[in-house]
């Protein structure tokens, strides 16, 4: 199943994620909390991947326009920000419990970013 992600920070009212699985209607969360760019696509993947284990759905194809993100847990980039290395580990743990990969699009294909 495909699923995408996407995570936007704080743009001085709300930090936001959504995701969509397949042709789910799509999850939307907004936060009254500072988070960055970064913080808030790392918490896409995870809550996705939250939501995939919670509905025993395995072997995802995830999709997101965050190359940091992507790159960093496919182990292309290492992991420089202390403030993220929980998240990566999160999501690297949940990755493969799920036995699901992690792709980048462009931002323009990542139809999760509409949303946001």
């Amino acid at each position: 199943m495909k699923v995408y992600v996407d995570g936007s920070g704080w743009n001085g009212a709300v930090s936001r994620y959504a995701f969509i699985f397949g042709s789910d209607p799509p999850v939307i969360r907004i936060l009254g909390e500072q988070k960055t760019n970064n913080e808030m696509e790392y918490e896409a993947l995870i809550q996705a991947l939250k939501y995939a284990l919670e509905h025993g759905l395995t072997e995802l194809e995830i999709y997101s326009d965050s190359q940091l993100v992507v790159n960093q847990v496919n182990e292309n980039w290492k992991v420089k920000k202390v403030h993220l290395y929980t998240l990566y580990l999160v999501a690297k743990e949940m990755l493969a419990e799920t036995k699901s990969t992690l792709s980048w699009i462009p931002r323009v294909q990542n139809v999760a970013g509409m949303f946001l």
